[in-house]
């Protein structure tokens, strides 16, 4: 039995969604999904001491919110692997084969969000980056597919305009 002929495809991508990782295109992006959570606790007043609680919301009832440490700094993405190198060879540095073998983090990784009206559209850097999860999705039902994904733990991001 011979292997099966897998077409070479001239299929392209063109969206609004670019990412970089450490000056180096990955390519467009169909999925990517940023995360950060942040804890907030309640602020009861006992009797009405302090005298900020509401007239007739005062003990047993919270009369403010404090907001707590952030965390869950993740960014999650999905790209489909129709470029001119696989993900891996894409972002060199990033983890082959075993997610222990990132020694260090990842000084940056940018996504440009490009808007309809070029003056909108904004790049977003993340900044000391850890790969926490690597996916390969293989797909036979119709076409081939590939579709490659990641999540990184981030330290801090920032937002600036697209120069036009």
């Amino acid at each position: 039995m011979t292997a099966p002929i897998i077409p070479q495809s001239s299929a392209a991508s063109s969206h609004g969604l670019v990412l970089y990782y450490e000056n180096n295109i990955i390519g467009g992006v169909n999925s990517f999904t940023p995360n950060q959570n942040r804890q907030v606790t309640e602020l009861y007043e006992f009797g009405n001491v302090s005298g900020v609680a509401p007239v007739g919301r005062a003990a047993g009832m919270p009369f403010d919110l404090a907001p707590g440490n952030i965390s869950g700094n993740t960014i999650e993405f999905r790209r489909w692997d129709l470029f001119n190198s696989p993900f891996e060879r894409a972002a060199p540095g990033l983890a082959i084969g075993d997610l222990g073998r990132q020694t260090a983090p990842a000084q940056s990784m940018r996504l440009i969000i490009h808007a309809p009206n070029p003056r909108d559209s904004i790049v977003r850097t993340y900044h000391n980056l850890w790969q926490t999860n690597r996916s390969r999705t293989l797909e036979a039902g119709g076409d081939r597919t590939v579709n490659v994904g990641g999540t990184f733990a981030y330290l801090y991001s920032e937002d600036e305009l697209l120069a036009s």
